[in-house]
């Protein structure tokens, strides 16, 4: 039997015993700026499209907002923030063009990497826009630790509060249905 349990809130099964699910993030909730959304954009299209990024960066410096550095120009990952609509700066677009590729094939090959991966995006940005500037292995830590989602402590009492058992697993989606093998045992 499966059991949809909503975060935060108790559930009494047929047993009588009662379940909750508490969310437990990974990060820290913060609402990242456009340009921690732009770096990241660029960031993330470049990991996944092979190329190394050794920083990033939102601290302001001469006529940027921010920056990431690669390990080499990567078009498909300077057309990033346009492919989500963003506005682009001068430097990504020209990247794009001295690759050689139109700005609409290197938007469509960002879009497919970055398809349904917003929100993995939106928690490195907000890390991001808490620390204003990483190395390219804090960015590949946090890479890491985002693409496993959050955790969920689940949490059994017995129908009495005699017992009260606790299970941690990951979590990468926004619901949690579990079958009766998941929950913890009293």
């Amino acid at each position: 039997m499966l059991e949809h349990i909503t975060f935060g809130q108790k559930k009494r099964l047929r047993d009588g015993s009662e379940v909750e699910v508490r969310r437990k993030p990974k990060f820290q909730h913060v609402s990242p700026s456009d340009t921690a959304l732009h770096e990241l954009e660029h960031a993330y299209v470049a990991v996944k499209n092979g190329t190394g990024v050794k920083e990033i960066s939102i601290i302001p410096e001469g006529n940027t907002l921010g920056y990431v550095i690669m390990d080499k120009a990567d078009p498909i990952a300077g057309a990033a923030p346009h492919a989500h609509g963003r506005d682009g700066t001068g430097h990504d677009v020209e990247m794009v063009k001295e690759s050689g590729m139109s700005l609409s094939s290197a938007c469509s090959a960002a879009e497919n990497i970055m398809r349904g991966k917003d929100k993995i995006i939106e928690r490195l940005a907000g890390f991001v826009e808490l620390k204003k500037k990483i190395s390219g292995e804090e960015f590949l830590g946090a890479l890491f630790m985002a693409e496993q989602g959050d955790e969920v402590e689940i949490i059994r009492t017995g129908k009495n509060s005699e017992n009260r058992t606790t299970r941690t697993m990951s979590l990468q989606q926004d619901s949690l249905i579990l079958s009766a093998s998941e929950l913890p045992v009293l």
